[in-house]
């Protein structure tokens, strides 16, 4: 539905920021897992027309899908680099109950068969519930999921990184590009900013991924 003139009647009537759902960067993920029928060339078609229309692209993006594989994973990083989004949001998949991937999970055997709304975890974008092999990796890796979009030519050093538990240095990665909206886009004067950007800091790094809970999302 974003063709070049819907987006240029957006611009006309004020908007300043368009999100767009990736989801997943691979087309196979999203189309039979995700049930959303859109293609790769879709997405950075619409990228494009943002682009010239001078309209900021947020992308929204999951890791942690049933069945994904890490490869699959640095896809989705891929293609958001190529969409050249300012900023790419990523959460961690969760299979709210009564959905179909929460039935294919439990057939899968990913969840639990008695898996409830009291099973779910209260965080999206540090814990999953899959019972999968390669989950911790995947968990890890959307700790520098930002990162990797603005800088792809990392990724084969996240690929060696995610294999060990996520620590207080990835969760200050990951709480830089939240830290840098909060900065650019909130009212604040120069000593409220120096203020924020302290206290930010300081928890992300001392507390490690209970700091996320006070960091802006």
């Amino acid at each position: 539905m974003l063709t070049d003139d819907v987006v240029a009647m957006l611009k006309d009537g004020g908007c300043t920021r368009v999100c767009v759902g990736v989801e997943s960067g691979n087309e196979k993920m999203r189309n039979f897992l995700l049930n959303k029928k859109i293609t790769n060339e879709q997405l950075l078609n619409a990228a494009h027309y943002c682009h010239k229309h001078n309209l900021r692209i947020s992308t929204l993006n999951m890791i942690g899908l049933p069945g994904e594989t890490v490869e699959n994973a640095i896809e989705t990083i891929k293609l958001n680099n190529k969409m050249n989004p300012e900023t790419a949001i990523i959460g961690i998949f969760q299979p709210y109950p009564g959905t179909a991937l929460a039935e294919y999970a439990k057939t899968k055997g990913m969840i639990d068969k008695d898996y409830g709304v009291t099973s779910m975890t209260p965080y999206f974008y540090y814990q999953s519930v899959l019972q999968q092999e390669n989950i911790s990796e995947l968990c890890t890796l959307q700790l520098f999921f930002w990162f990797l979009v603005k800088y792809p030519l990392f990724v084969p050093l996240a690929r060696i990184i995610i294999r060990f538990p996520a620590s207080r240095f990835h969760y200050f990665f990951f709480g830089l590009p939240i830290l840098s909206r909060k900065l650019k886009y909130g009212k604040y004067s120069p000593f409220e900013k120096a203020r924020l950007l302290a206290r930010r800091l300081w928890r992300l790094l001392a507390y490690g991924e209970s700091g996320i809970e006070d960091s802006g999302i």
